[in-house]
Formats: C-alpha cells, sequence, structure tokens
C-alpha cells in the first residue's frame, strides 16, 4: 500500500491502491481519477489534489491515473511563521537603526551645546575667548572655525566702538571743564 493520500485508478476510474479518500476528497478525487492531462486543484484552500495520468508503453492511451493530494496546512504554517519573523527582523532592524541614528545625533548634538555653553561664557566674561580647535576637518569644526571668525569680528567692532566712545567723551569733557571752570570764577567775582 502506498502512502496516504495517495490514490492509483485505472483507466475505467476504479480504484487499484490506496486507502479509501477521506470524505472532504471523495467528490474531487473521483473527478481527477479519470483526467487525460495533468491537473491540480485546490479544496476548501487547504488541500491542493493533483492527477497525473500515466500512459501505456508504447502507447498514448492513459493506463492509469495517479492522485495525491497535499495538506497545506503545515506549508501555510511556515509561511505565516516566516512572515512573522521578517516582521520581526524588520522591526528589529528599524529599532536598530533609530537607536544608531539617536546615539550619533546625540554625540554630534552634544559637541554643539559644548560650544554654546563655552560661547555664552565668553559673552558674559571674555570676547578674546575662541574655539581653536585648528583647520576644520568635519561639519563642527568648521562650524567653530566660522564662529571663531565671527567672534574676532565682533571683538574688533566692540573695541572700535569702545575707540570711539571714548574719544568722543574726551571732545565733550574738554568743553565742560571750561565751562564749569568759567562758571566757577563768574560765581567767585560774584
Amino acid at each position: 500500500s502506498l502512502d496516504q493520500n495517495i490514490w492509483i485508478f485505472d483507466a475505467d476510474g476504479r480504484r487499484i491502491d490506496g486507502p479509501e479518500p477521506p470524505r472532504s476528497l471523495r467528490s474531487t478525487v473521483a473527478r481527477r481519477s479519470r483526467s487525460e492531462a495533468g491537473r491540480s486543484v485546490d479544496v476548501h484552500g487547504r488541500v491542493r489534489v493533483l492527477a497525473r495520468p500515466v500512459r501505456r508503453p508504447g502507447s498514448t492511451t492513459t493506463g492509469a491515473v495517479v492522485v495525491a493530494a497535499l495538506d497545506l496546512a503545515p506549508y501555510e504554517h511556515a509561511e505565516r511563521r516566516s512572515l512573522w519573523l521578517s516582521l520581526g527582523l524588520g522591526l528589529l532592524a528599524v529599532v536598530a537603526a533609530g537607536a544608531a541614528a539617536w546615539a550619533a545625533s546625540g554625540y554630534a548634538l552634544r559637541q554643539v551645546r559644548r560650544m554654546a555653553r563655552r560661547a555664552d561664557d565668553w559673552r558674559e566674561h571674555d570676547l578674546t575667548g575662541r574655539f581653536d580647535l585648528g583647520a576644520p576637518r568635519d561639519e563642527l569644526t568648521e562650524l567653530a572655525d566660522t564662529l571663531d571668525r565671527m567672534l574676532d569680528r565682533i571683538a574688533q567692532a566692540i573695541l572700535t566702538e569702545r575707540r570711539l566712545t571714548d574719544e568722543v567723551a574726551h571732545e565733550l569733557r574738554t568743553p565742560l571743564t571750561v565751562i564749569r571752570s568759567e562758571a566757577q570764577l563768574a560765581q567767585l567775582r560774584g
């Protein structure tokens, strides 16, 4: 006797070998037992039935028909399991990429925050502070170099403004001193 779910039928459609087909497949197997060409059909989407005619040696007539049924449930289980595994691995890859991007951006932003704190400290205490990171080799050192040049221009502008206010103050002090002196002399002469 052959494996379960395999049947052999003679040319007239009588079962030669194989167990009695299950009730859910009897009509499908009976229709396929007289097939002249190889065909497959799905029964309720759960079982695939395949019929293959066997030719007589040296003839074109069918001597027998082999009908086999295959339960698709294990394949569907494997397909679902593969789908869930693929989804899980895809989600894991997205999470890993997100974590790597978060770490990389955190490192870059930490450098920017440190530069901002230093610049804020200089604003309060010292106009001569600079980052002095050397020649630009990446975006952050290029930013530091640009900010250093900008701070040089700002410091130069502030020094120019101080010189101007000192000169204006000097120019105003001299006439005021003369006016005050003459007013005090005028009071003395009374």
